[in-house]
């Protein structure tokens, strides 16, 4: 297996200078020399970017290539914008002699602002003679208020072959299932079915991108997509098979990695918060639990605070709005109980006060039913920088 990172076969990437950012590169491609299988996973919100729209269409069929700009989501323009994703992917079907609905469209940025197609089309023009086997610094160029690069590499054998894969992402605020303000970026080499594809893709989704919060807010520009060319050779991986399984790991390992960058770069961010809720009435209730404590402003700013402010905890879980019993429960924090039963414990508060100025935070929330029943959420502390960032992103 190869020790360095090396971009799955059959795969380019590039980015270029658009001038939507004052300064850096703000346009990405990524290309397949042959067609791939795709499978992409969206925004639930009702209010979805011209771009999501097309990409909802194309996905289904064999894809060539991704465009992805940053500094303008597309977002709530109308007809117009519709046109210009569309001519997006147009312009970079002209480019690779391929068809437009094999072309894929992702963008992030401002809401409501018409896309500049002049300067698009030159950055795409632009970019396609720049194509190389490497990230080529696609990663950057995808950044809003992103403080690093968050991507990275794998390799796996498969039947005695190396399958390969590159992901990058961006994505610092908005960020809250399902999904997040996030773009995602997949590819690999593997030689496997489209429905495992779209299986996989849909599970490690579910158990990732779908169990962070930074903000409570969910964008109208969420994408993460996978495509797989199958230029490993590897034989075929099909659905529920050893391989699947294997394959669908790794694919998890890469998603979670992503996630939790995410989530650590979180717009002023100084925590990253790992809940568990476990022994729920069922399901819905450990996900709804979970997910509203991850979401209250009052637990996220104790947490940036350093203060182990129990009560909120309980009492975001008690407004879930499903079953459950603080006699029955009990509260961890960084692996001090702090709560039993209805009883406050507070005979380790010097040691979890201390343990609550470390930048990685647990909490466990054991809801007492014996069911077995848990869900897990990662979010950050919320501060006054995420006010800052966000009171100033359009200037």
């Amino acid at each position: 297996m190869s020790a360095q990172p090396i971009i799955p076969r059959g795969f380019l990437l590039s980015a270029s200078l658009c001038g939507l950012k004052k300064e850096g590169y703000d346009l990405a491609l990524i290309v397949s020399k042959t067609p791939a299988h795709a499978a992409g996973v969206f925004t639930t919100n009702k209010v979805q970017a011209a771009p999501v729209v097309l990409c909802k269409k194309h996905v289904r069929k064999p894809i060539r290539g991704i465009v992805v700009n940053s500094k303008n989501a597309n977002a709530v323009t109308g007809v117009q914008g519709e046109r210009a994703a569309l001519r997006m992917a147009q312009i970079l079907a002209e480019e690779l002699d391929a068809k437009p609905e094999q072309m894929l469209v992702a963008s992030t940025g401002v809401i409501g602002q018409q896309m500049p197609m002049d300067k698009i089309e030159k950055g795409i023009r632009a970019a396609v003679p720049l194509l190389k086997p490497e990230e080529n610094n696609a990663p950057k160029a995808i950044m809003t208020t992103d403080k690093f690069e968050k991507k990275i590499y794998r390799q796996i054998i498969i039947d005695k072959t190396e399958v390969r894969f590159f992901a990058m992402a961006k994505g610092a605020g908005m960020i809250h299932p399902n999904m997040a303000t996030m773009l995602a970026f997949i590819i690999t080499d593997a030689n496997i079915e489209q429905g495992a594809l779209n299986a996989a893709l849909k599970d490690v989704a579910d158990r990732t991108f779908n169990r962070i919060s930074v903000d409570g807010d969910t964008s109208t520009n969420d994408t993460l997509l996978l495509l797989a060319n199958g230029k490993a050779e590897q034989p075929l991986i099909k659905r529920g098979s050893k391989n699947f399984a294997k394959f669908t790991r790794t694919l998890y390992e890469i998603c979670e990695h992503l996630a939790m960058l995410m989530v650590k770069d979180g717009e002023g961010a100084t925590k990253v918060i790992k809940l568990t809720v476990k022994n729920a009435a069922d399901k819905n209730a450990a996900t709804r639990i979970a997910q509203t404590i991850a979401t209250s402003s009052l637990v996220k700013t104790a947490f940036y605070g350093a203060d182990a402010n129990w009560g909120r905890i309980l009492a975001a879980a008690g407004r879930a709005g499903v079953k459950f019993d603080p006699a029955r429960t009990t509260l961890s924090i960084n692996g001090f109980t702090v709560y039993r039963h209805g009883k406050l414990d507070r005979s380790e508060e010097d040691d979890l006060n201390t343990a609550m100025k470390r930048p990685d935070q647990t909490v466990i929330l054991d809801c007492g039913y014996k069911t077995r029943i848990h869900d897990v959420y990662w979010f950050s502390d919320l501060t006054h920088e995420y006010v800052s960032v966000n009171a100033d992103y359009r200037t």
